[in-house]
């Protein structure tokens, strides 16, 4: 479960289909069947695993996609100050390094109204549904394995700028062939934090369940491989600095198809707002 609501908050973020709005419309389906899949649910357990599902949803769609439109609009007004000045890669990369905390603020948030579902949760599972998930969780890590760590970062880019030029596809190589999170070291940080949980949870009872989720859900970037969250932080910095190198090399016709990109976006995320305060 774990795992799968922090790659759903990543799935909320940073959905790759061109009409967030849709990813965003079934993301209450998407987090039940994961979670009915993940901890082998039976019975009255899926109508409670989907009845806290759509509630998750419904308050990230209130409370926070209003607080992440609100950003994206002023990360717009900034990138179009900042290209006016015509800026140095150097304080590119700053503000992308600013943006990037700003955000990951946003996404604690989500966390915290992950927490108002744990009793309910809890209320829902057995040993047995916690068994599973360790299970399976260890399934998953030997799949990890077998991916190829190859970058995605060029063809999200692409997705909201248009082709990359050559210089723009060698930051891009260049970052990529570091090799800074292997699929080792991801498996390694699920590892880790599962173990922290669980060795809260044991002997397992709903009590200790109950105790160890909040305290992941409020502190969960105390969690995890010390070793790996270093790298991760390197990874961060090093996204940056392709980002700004490509941020400052934009044709006006990247930047035009960014704006555009970038806005409509903001639209779908709004839609999904409207419908959810109806």
């Amino acid at each position: 479960m774990i795992i799968k609501l922090i790659g759903l908050v990543a799935f909320l973020f940073l959905a790759s289909c061109s009409r967030t709005d849709l990813a965003l419309e079934y993301a209450d389906t998407f987090l039940a069947y994961e979670l009915k899949s993940q901890f082998d649910f039976e019975g009255s357990q899926k109508k409670d695993i989907e009845n806290l599902s759509a509630s998750f949803i419904q308050d990230l769609k209130k409370e926070l996609l209003p607080e992440v439109v609100l950003e994206m609009q002023e990360i717009e007004k900034e990138f179009l100050a900042l290209s006016a000045a015509s800026t140095e890669q150097a304080e590119w990369q700053k503000w992308v390094l600013q943006r990037n905390q700003k955000f990951k603020k946003l996404g604690q948030k989500s966390f915290l109204l992950l927490d108002r579902q744990r009793d309910a949760f809890v209320n829902t599972m057995q040993e047995r549904n916690w068994v599973e998930f360790k299970n399976e969780f260890s399934e998953q890590n030997k799949k990890i394995l077998k991916e190829k760590n190859e970058s995605r970062m060029q063809s999200t880019l692409e997705r909201f700028v248009g082709d990359l030029n050559k210089e723009q596809e060698s930051l891009v190589k260049q970052y990529a062939s570091k090799n800074l999170y292997s699929p080792e070291d991801r498996v390694e940080n699920r590892k880790q934090t599962l173990m922290q949980i669980d060795q809260k949870v044991q002997p397992f009872s709903s009590e200790k369940l109950n105790s160890a989720l909040q305290n992941f859900f409020k502190n969960n970037q105390d969690f995890g491989s010390p070793e790996v969250k270093t790298k991760i932080e390197l990874l961060a910095t090093a996204r940056a600095e392709v980002i700004s190198g490509i941020l400052k090399t934009l044709s006006k016709k990247q930047s035009e198809n960014l704006l555009k990109n970038w806005r409509n976006l903001q639209k779908d995320l709004q839609e999904v707002i409207k419908k959810a305060q109806k």
